[in-house]
């Protein structure tokens, strides 16, 4: 049986750099005690952290453990630089796993950066130009366009088009008008009435 944080290459690989620490620390007395203590809490914080952080699934928790490693592994080669300097450590031994923590570096960060952006990106929208973008669009929608006669092969312009929304009024009758030519005296009712034969007898 195997667990997730097993299957990972970074995993194995700081384990191997874990065991080339412990040999180093049994040389390393007096003056070094501090810096071969400090190197070994260091070196075992790069496996424990990835595997604590592989068992996250919170993507941000992944994250924040990966990158705790990558910097026990920075840690790791800056003590290997003060042991060098103080005749403890071979440098040519020390670049060599240098290297080994540079490789382990950029496989954490390789793994943080996945874990952290597993979800879509939003897709940017761009527009032409200044004229072309509308930041509102609901709120100003584009006016109807106006009616062009010449596209409808229909319209007729003797017809109104419209005719049950603006029809004409009817004229009002003129009160003043004098319709029978008499100048409003009533002779044109007699004369009617006398032509009918009644005499002009309105009762």
């Amino acid at each position: 049986m195997s667990l997730g944080h097993e299957k990972l290459d970074v995993y194995r690989l700081s384990l191997g750099y874990v065991a080339w620490v412990y040999q180093q620390a049994d040389t390393l007395n007096g003056i070094h005690r501090s810096a071969r203590d400090q190197w070994l809490r260091a070196s075992q914080s790069i496996p424990l952290s990835i595997a604590e952080g592989n068992g996250k699934t919170a993507g941000a928790d992944r994250r924040r453990y990966f990158e705790i490693a990558r910097g026990s592994a920075m840690e790791c080669a800056a003590i290997q630089d003060v042991l060098v300097v103080g005749k403890a450590l071979d440098e040519a031994e020390s670049e060599r796993h240098k290297h080994e923590l540079d490789r382990i570096a950029a496989m954490l960060s390789r793994l943080a950066g996945r874990g952290y952006q597993a979800g879509e990106q939003p897709a940017e929208y761009r527009c032409g130009g200044e004229d072309d973008c509308d930041p509102e669009p609901d709120l100003d929608p584009d006016p109807e366009p106006d009616f062009d006669p010449d596209l409808d092969p229909d319209f007729d312009p003797d017809l109104d088009p419209d005719p049950d929304l603006d029809p004409e009024p009817d004229p009002e009758p003129d009160l003043d008008c004098d319709c029978d030519g008499d100048g409003g005296s009533g002779l044109g009712v007699k004369r009617q009435r006398l032509h009918r034969g009644d005499g002009g007898n309105s009762r």
